[in-house]
């Protein structure tokens, strides 16, 4: 297994003061936050999900029939042993999500059951009430379509994230959630992921990345992803 550890020191706030003849006004230059947290993010495939239809290969996943996932040649969605059961029980139950994918999550009943994985983060789902956002049906896009029309992310999530650029997901997400008040030092910000290149480049950010799916490999992609997911 690949990790990459944090090695960055605590964010701070600074200020900056002005000084006239008559008064003096004090500018904050980065804006406080009302909670600092911790962050974890996930890749899907072969992370939160497992080879489709190989759950008898996989003790704990659960194999979703007639719900699509189109990822490395497709088939039945099947769901790793960690994406089934959920945050409960785990320190990322008490941090605040997001996903970060170089696929799609294939189309809406993928997503649908993705966005409820996310929602068993209570953090996460009390955050999305207070925005008024329905936590199983936020809207999943990619930084360039974001870019290319001058949008702004709804919600922690990125597709579209090439493999060994993750980590530029990661840092936008980040600042999703810092416009809403919330703000992690980089060593409070964990990913996972199937794929070694996918951990490497988050090495030197700051950031925890910890490659999962170290011991079932898929042999038919190389042994380059995952083949049980998270466990």
């Amino acid at each position: 297994a690949t990790e990459a550890s944090a090695g960055g020191a605590a964010a701070t706030t600074t200020t900056t003061t002005t000084t006239t003849e008559t008064t003096t006004t004090t500018t904050p230059t980065t804006t406080v936050p009302l909670e600092w947290s911790c962050l974890c993010l996930f890749d899907v495939d072969r992370t939160l999900t497992a080879r489709q239809r190989q759950a008898y290969q996989c003790p704990g996943t659960r194999l979703m029939p007639g719900i699509r996932d189109a990822a490395y040649g497709g088939g039945d969605l099947t769901l790793s042993e960690f994406g089934a059961a959920g945050l409960a029980g785990t320190f990322c139950g008490d941090c605040y999500v997001g996903i970060v994918t170089a696929g799609d999550g294939t189309g809406q009943p993928e997503r649908a059951i993705i966005d409820n994985f996310l929602a068993s983060s209570a953090k996460y789902k009390a955050l999305m009430a207070r925005l008024g956002v329905d936590p199983a049906q936020v809207e999943w896009t990619g930084l360039a379509d974001l870019d290319a029309t001058g949008r702004s992310m709804s919600a922690p999530i990125a597709i579209h994230q090439a493999d060994g650029t993750k980590q530029i997901a990661a840092g936008r997400i980040q600042d999703w959630y810092g416009a809403r008040g919330i703000a992690f030092e980089a060593a409070k910000v964990h990913f996972f992921d199937d794929r070694e290149d996918n951990v490497m480049g988050f090495a030197g950010t700051g950031y925890n990345a910890r490659q999962i799916s170290c011991k079932s490999r898929d042999g038919n992609m190389g042994n380059v992803v995952g083949f049980c997911g998270a466990t």
